[in-house]
Formats: structure tokens, sequence, C-alpha cells
């Protein structure tokens, strides 16, 4: 991929936008046998990431949801991200929902969404990701400040969320892990702590 800095928000979209499965991954971990280790995913999923008209949350909006195959009928994960540049660094904005659950939420029409105004959401500004231009590998990394995505919970105190991205022109990777604020220990062994791994599905 050619060097993207004239127009990265563009360019991060472009990559971003889609729909994606991690089918190959989960294919690849039941092959090799084995224990079900958690870091291991055998939870097949799907992506679908939009770009939604809505000037009211500003030019580059994205909206997407993330199902798993056991549990179909819910949005494990359904967020709405604003791309801005900060000081010409590319900023991914998350927007939370302030209306129903954090997770496993109902599907949501893109275009229901894209009438949504900006008190609707819940921006957390320490949850954010902020991109980066990776020459060598041909990808955009995306991550948070280091323990700024701080929250309490309820059984384990207060902690923070340590999330990056990969994004390449047809593969899209996250890992997704919760650390204990105090000495940095990986609050628990689940499903998705390890490099998850999307393909591009072909819209044909």
């Amino acid at each position: 991929m050619a060097d993207p800095s004239p127009q990265p928000l563009a360019a991060i979209a472009e990559c971003w936008i889609g729909r994606w499965s991690n089918d190959r991954q989960v294919a690849a971990n039941l092959a090799r046998g084995g224990p079900a280790a958690p870091e291991l995913t055998r939870e097949r999923r799907r992506m679908e990431v939009v770009r939604l008209e809505a000037p009211q949350l500003g030019p580059w909006v994205l909206f997407f949801e993330e199902m798993w195959a056991s549990q179909p009928d819910l949005a494990h994960r359904q967020r709405v991200v604003a791309l801005v540049l900060e000081e010409d660094q590319p900023r991914a904005q998350q927007l939370f929902f302030r209306q129903g659950p954090a997770y496993d939420r109902d599907p949501i029409d893109p275009a229901a969404v894209a009438r949504l105004e900006a008190a609707d959401f819940r921006h957390e500004a320490g949850c954010d990701l902020f991109f980066r231009w990776e020459a060598e590998h041909g990808r955009w990394r995306g991550e948070m400040r280091p323990c700024a995505c701080r929250y309490q919970h309820p059984q384990s105190g207060w902690v923070y969320a340590d999330f990056s991205m990969l994004l390449y022109p047809d593969q899209l990777w996250y890992r997704d892990r919760s650390l204990h604020l105090e000495d940095h220990r990986v609050r628990g062994e689940i499903d998705g702590f390890s490099w998850l791994l999307f393909d591009r599905i072909d819209a044909t």
C-alpha cells in the first residue's frame, strides 16, 4: 500500500469499512487440536463496518457490529466511531450508546444510527484509538493511550482497557484486554485476549 499520509482519514476508513469474518483463524485453531486454550479463539465471528452520513457527528463516521456464532441475534460489539485529525495524528473517537447495555445489544439499522444526535452517545476520550502508519508492514496501527481507558469493575475494582487494532486492505486484527490498574495483571483469561484475525469477505 502506498503512503496514505495526504488523506489519512480516508485511507483508514477505506481499510476499515467492509464485511469481515474470522473463519480462517478459527479453522486453523480447530485443525491444530489440543486443549481449548483461551488464547486460541474458537468462536466464529462476523463484523460489518459501514460509513454513516451523519454530519452532526463528524465528516468521517463509521458504525460497526460484531456478531458471534453462539449469539447470532445479538451484536456483541456495537460502536460508532468518528475519525478526526488531532495534531496531524488520526484519532478514532469511540462513541458509546447512552441507552442500553454496553455489549450484547440488539442489531440496529445503520440508517437509524445515522439519525441519532451527539447527545445520544457517550464519548470517553481515554478510550479513543490513535493511529499511526507502519510503512514497513503496509498497515495502520491503532492503540489506546496506556492506562487511559479506566473504569470501575464491580468485582475487580479499578481496571483499564488495552485495545489495539491493525488495519490492512484485506485483514483486520484486534486485541482487547482488561487489566488491573494497580499492578497490570490481566483481569481474566477470556476469549479475545489473543489477537483476533478477520479477513475481508468478498462482496460478490
